[in-house]
């Protein structure tokens, strides 16, 4: 959206409390979620913002790296803690530490498609995928022979796990993204093998969430993500929802 709309958007929702802006770290969304700030500041609105940088894939500076399902969770808790009634730094706090709690990292087994054109927008061969693609179709960090569930899902989840990193008796909720064109079947599949190389870790998985939450048009493929958990998490994570997205009651 533009700085704009933003404006407009953030005029809307404003109760007198203050508006959070909560956006994934790409360099468009920087720049025009800082102008609406100024916009906002001008018209005397508070504002705060949180950028998600959940993507393992996009190097370990964690200021540059992509924000993609972390946006699910960020989201999530930032609203329970809006429900709860908390000041907004406080649910600036809490958010932010879920998003900083969250690794994610995706594959892709065949391209997205452009809605004005119908073409893909990259190709890939009938045994390859794609490692660490973005939510909008970016280049990931390699091409790689397709594997078993089994031995995908476990590499995935060794990069997460190292990212951390996690440690026996750490609790996480797990989710599997759909990208958009992967059937229910698969995604269950890799949640299962995910589920087990977990276990084996003594990594214990809260709760999951397997769906499709954050898609792009017609890919194959699915994000990995894991969010680790403490009871403050736990409680907002747990509030009801309901959204087009995801409901929680």
């Amino acid at each position: 959206p533009t700085p704009n709309l933003i404006l407009a958007g953030a005029q809307a929702v404003d109760s007198g409390a203050g508006v959070l802006f909560i956006y994934g770290n790409y360099a468009g969304d920087i720049l025009n979620f800082d102008m609406a700030e100024e916009l906002c500041a001008d018209e005397g609105l508070k504002v705060r913002s949180i950028r998600t940088w959940d993507d393992i894939s996009t190097g370990k500076d964690k200021e540059i790296r992509r924000g993609v399902t972390a946006d699910l969770y960020t989201v999530k808790v930032a609203g329970a803690a809006a429900a709860a009634g908390l000041p907004l730094e406080e649910v600036e706090r809490v958010t932010r530490k879920a998003m900083e709690n969250c690794r994610t990292l995706g594959v892709a087994l065949t391209p997205a498609t452009l809605p004005e054109t119908g073409l893909a927008t990259f190709e890939l061969g009938p045994d390859e995928i794609e490692v660490g693609m973005g939510a909008h179709g970016e280049a990931g960090i390699k091409r790689s022979k397709i594997a078993p569930a089994k031995e995908l899902a476990a590499f995935m989840m060794e990069k997460i796990v190292e990212d951390f990193p996690l440690k026996a008796g750490d609790e996480v909720v797990f989710m599997a993204n759909g990208m958009g064109a992967t059937t229910f079947m698969e995604l269950y599949i890799m949640a299962k093998e995910s589920h087990e190389f977990l276990e084996a870790r003594g990594i214990k998985v809260w709760a999951s969430d397997v769906g499709e939450f954050m898609t792009t048009q017609e890919m194959g493929g699915c994000h990995l993500m894991l969010m680790k958990m403490d009871e403050e998490l736990k409680k907002y994570y747990l509030a009801p929802c309901e959204s087009i997205t995801y409901t929680r009651k």
